[in-house]
Formats: structure tokens, sequence, C-alpha cells
């Protein structure tokens, strides 16, 4: 038996997954911080479609769906360039094949782009980054809000980073691809909220991740990751688990009344 609890459901004896039954799609899931979220979004309930570029994201869904039997776990693994529209669509056609509906989308799936700053960044590499890491998120966000439009609900939550609010000398087509998801998400924001779809940014500051740890050899100086932790004031780097519970958060019924807005997960970096 189920009692209703602000809209979802409670096993009597037991406490709710915050994602019970809900359909969340990942990209960039086969590694760091996508990984991470699938891992979590699975133990919480949730039928995860783990999506990017590297075929690796094959092996990750079938260890979770095998870790997860015994509670249910369902995930399904489409190869997918999230620049491009076809592969999109195919993800969606995909999901909706298997699971009948999509109920969140974590826009993940990004590149560093390198160290370059604006006049010195390749002509080619810029349009790869803002490529990916912007024109993957509005692909994303257009074909998938298509879906939750129809169904007049779901939650959209898109990875952008500290350095999307916050400039610095280096990596300058990181910097503006970011932003452009902060201030995207925001019009997005108006356009969806009357079909009852709600949709954030997320903005890490350094987290330890591979992405991290090659912006760190690019550098090519070995105190640079100290000099990164101590640029957080609580000292550290970040960890992949703790930006999936910032996503998990927005992505459940515990932020229904959140939208348009930006989540920091920094370490009080940008606090300074």
């Amino acid at each position: 038996m189920r009692k209703r609890v602000d809209g979802k459901s409670l096993r009597n004896g037991g406490s709710m997954s915050r994602l019970e039954d809900q359909v969340c799609i990942v990209t960039g899931a086969a590694r760091g911080i996508g990984k991470a979220i699938a891992e979590l979004f699975i133990k919480e309930g949730a039928k995860v479609v783990l999506v990017d570029q590297d075929d690796g994201g094959l092996e990750v869904a079938s260890a979770l769906s095998e870790s997860g039997a015994e509670n249910g776990a369902e995930t399904l693994f489409v190869q997918a360039d999230v620049s491009k529209a076809v592969d999109v669509q195919n993800m969606v056609a995909k999901t909706i094949e298997r699971f009948k509906r999509i109920d969140v989308l974590i826009n993940n799936a990004g590149i560093s782009g390198g160290m370059d700053n604006g006049l010195e960044v390749d002509d080619e590499l810029w349009r790869k980054v803002i490529d990916i890491n912007l024109n993957g998120v509005y692909l994303c966000t257009k074909y998938v809000g298509r879906h939750m439009k129809e169904r007049k609900s779901g939650s959209i939550v898109n990875m952008s980073s500290m350095l999307g609010i916050i400039g610095s000398p280096f990596s300058t087509p990181y910097h503006a691809s970011k932003g452009g998801v902060r201030t995207f998400t925001k019009a997005m924001a108006i356009v969806l909220a009357p079909y009852g779809i709600r949709i954030n940014s997320l903005h890490p500051g350094y987290i330890d991740t591979e992405l991290v740890q090659k912006v760190f050899e690019d550098l090519d100086d070995p105190e640079a990751r100290a000099g990164a932790e101590a640029a957080h004031p609580l000292g550290r780097l970040g960890t992949p688990e703790e930006v999936a519970y910032a996503s998990l958060f927005l992505a459940c019924h515990e932020s229904s009344f959140i939208t348009g807005t930006e989540l920091m997960v920094d370490g009080g970096f940008t606090a300074q």
C-alpha cells in the first residue's frame, strides 16, 4: 500500500526513492560527473538512459543494470554526438521506444577546449567547443523539450560551470560556451514554464575528474592542482558525487518551485 506525500507516493515502512520510476536521460555519462549522476539516479529509483559519444557508456550501463537488478534497475545506452541533431533525435526516439516517456534530462556532455585565450585559440577548436558544450545543450533541450511539452511536465538540468559566471585569462571558448548555457537556461525557463517544465543550470567549480586532470596537464605546472585546491575556500576540489547530488535536487520534486536559476557547487570559489 502507498501513501501520497506532496503528489508523490510513499511505501509504508520506508522512504520513497526521490526519482522512483522516473525516466532520466544523462548525456556525457561514460565517465566523470555524468557517470556519477547515472549511478546516483539508479540508486534513487530512476530508469536511466546513458548517452555518450564514447561506446564505453555501454559498459557503464550494463554494470549499473547488473548492480541494481534486485531493485529493478533499468538502463539504456545510446551512442550519440549531442552536437548533431540527427543523433539527438535518435536518442529521444530510442528512449521513448524503450520507456515510453522522458521525465528528466541532464545535459552534462562537454569538453574543456584547451587553455588558449580568445586571441590565441584555433578557430576550429572554438567551433568544436561551442558545438558540443552549447549547441549540444540547445539540441537536447529542444527535442526532449518538445516531448515534455506534450506531457506538460519535466525537469531539465544544464551543466554549466563557475566559469560560465566569472572570467579568467584562459580557455575562452569554454567560458563562452558555459556562459551561453547559463543564459540559454534562463530564456528557456520562460518558454517552458507554461507547460510545467522546469529548467535550471548547475555550476561546478573544479571537480576531481579526468577533464580537470587534463586541464592541469595542459597547464604544465606541478603546482596547478594545489593552487586550484587553495583557490576554493573549502580548500579542496569537489567530487563528481557532490555534483550528482546537486543534480538530483534540481531533477526531483523537491525543487518543484525552482526554475530559471543557477546552483553553484564550487566550494565557495565565486563567493570571494
